[in-house]
């Protein structure tokens, strides 16, 4: 499936500082036993283990440390300092490769591996937050900055050593098709930006002994979202986050022209931690983007459609035949003390047809208007099916007719930037419960 941009599923921000729960890493001091356990890194050597990692964002690399209380196994670990950079507001990460053909080792194949383990030192008195995930190479580009990221885990660091526990699931290959789990480049690792920009000002944190860890014998994967469905009532289920793999729909831009988007941050949270109830289950997709980050930009994101496309298959044929009777409804929660002012826009696939592939002109969007949710309040977005076709076909007067319903893409979500530079409150969108039901 073609995507809109280069994805990366990113990160979600600081959970203890901004209002997401984040996970909690255990803090013993015993590192956990496990068998089929292979060491990827300990940055016991500097030419094969140090020198290759990749920084990006402001991120700094500031020591290859020797001081055995930051030291979790061996001799050495790694000193970090992520400082960010002034002219871009994104967040500091650096990148582990997984494999060095100098220095003959690999491990990016994935599949089998059940998660990835490390010991992280905060060094501050106070939590910070840290975001752990995969990187894998594209088709076009071999480089681990225009690379296809999954999605972030957040993990609440306390002072001191925590042990981080990343799972891994194969299915990524399943939503993401740029993404090979058995090609993995890297795993990532990405913080907050310093308060000031300085090295000076950054918080410090060591990272020692990653490890994989394996399971036993071969790993069968799911090709299937397995969507609850209720003909009887006329409800078909998109998403609603009660399931991990459903949490990949949902992705933000990575790779992106400085100052002119906004990036938000995105995280899988119970409901409770905004003090309301999921209108589906009891987790809900926390969306959000941090005051003073790129204030005046539009903040996007987007809606992988692949779980849409199952429901779609699930309904059957009446709703190719008569997507008329059919609306898209997702609910939306915003815990903020001032409106939203929330878009959507519906992107149809035009790569199973060359020639509208190779055709600019050939629109295959539907744009839907600006529409407020209220401060505090739930609001369901709806829109019928044959609405968003009826709009793409207008725009391509009689040229072609390509279809959202009968191919799927992508869903972006914009909203309104920060008011004013000085605007410090948060942006934070709750989704839940994407379905599909039947009006007629």
């Amino acid at each position: 499936m073609k995507k809109f941009l280069i994805v990366l599923l990113t990160a979600i921000l600081s959970l203890s500082a901004f209002g997401f729960v984040g996970c909690t890493p255990t803090t013993s001091e015993e590192t956990p036993v496990d068998t089929n356990v292979v060491t990827m890194n300990d940055f016991e050597h500097f030419d094969s283990q140090v020198q290759n990692i990749r920084v990006f964002d402001g991120m700094c690399i500031s020591a290859h440390n020797t001081d055995k209380q930051y030291v979790k196994g061996g001799e050495r670990s790694i000193e970090i300092k992520p400082v960010g950079l002034t002219w871009v507001k994104r967040f500091p990460y650096f990148v582990v490769p997984t494999y060095s053909i100098k220095y003959e080792y690999g491990y990016g194949d994935f599949t089998n591996v059940e998660k990835l383990t490390c010991w992280v030192y905060n060094a501050s008195e106070e939590t910070q937050w840290m975001a752990v995930g995969l990187t894998g190479m594209t088709r076009t580009h071999q480089y681990a900055e225009a690379a296809i990221k999954t999605t972030g885990e957040y993990y609440d660091l306390a002072h001191g050593w925590n042990f981080i526990e990343y799972y891994v699931y194969p299915e990524y290959v399943v939503l993401q098709e740029d993404f090979d789990i058995t090609e993995t480049y890297g795993v990532f690792f990405k913080f907050d930006r310093s308060a000031e920009i300085t090295v000076a000002s950054a918080n410090t944190f060591y990272l020692d002994e990653i490890k994989l860890h394996y399971v036993e014998g071969e790993r069968e994967q799911r090709t299937s979202f397995n969507l609850k469905a209720d003909a009887e009532k006329g409800v078909w289920e998109v998403c609603d986050f009660e399931d991990t793999m459903q949490t990949w729909h949902f992705y933000a831009p990575y790779v992106v022209p400085s100052g002119i988007f906004g990036m938000p941050t995105m995280r899988v949270v119970n409901a409770s931690a905004y003090n309301v109830t999921a209108k589906s289950g009891t987790n809900v997709l926390a969306v959000y983007k941090r005051a003073g980050v790129n204030n005046y930009a539009t903040t996007y994101m987007a809606m992988d459609c692949s779980g849409m496309a199952e429901a779609f298959a699930t309904i059957g044929q009446d709703l190719y035949d008569h997507p008329e009777n059919y609306v898209l409804k997702m609910d939306l929660y915003n815990p903020n003390g001032i409106d939203h002012g929330f878009s959507i826009e519906f992107n149809a696939d035009r790569s199973y047809d060359s020639s509208l592939t190779s055709d600019n002109s050939v629109a295959s969007s539907y744009f839907s208007s600006n529409t407020i949710i209220p401060a505090q309040s739930w609001y369901t977005y709806e829109k019928n099916l044959s609405a968003i076709d009826a709009n793409i076909k207008n725009r391509n007067s009689e040229k072609t007719a390509v279809s959202f319903v009968q191919h799927p893409d992508y869903i972006r979500f914009q909203w309104a930037a920060h008011r004013t530079s000085t605007d410090i409150e948060d942006r934070i969108v709750l989704i839940d419960n994407v379905r599909i039901e039947k009006v007629a």
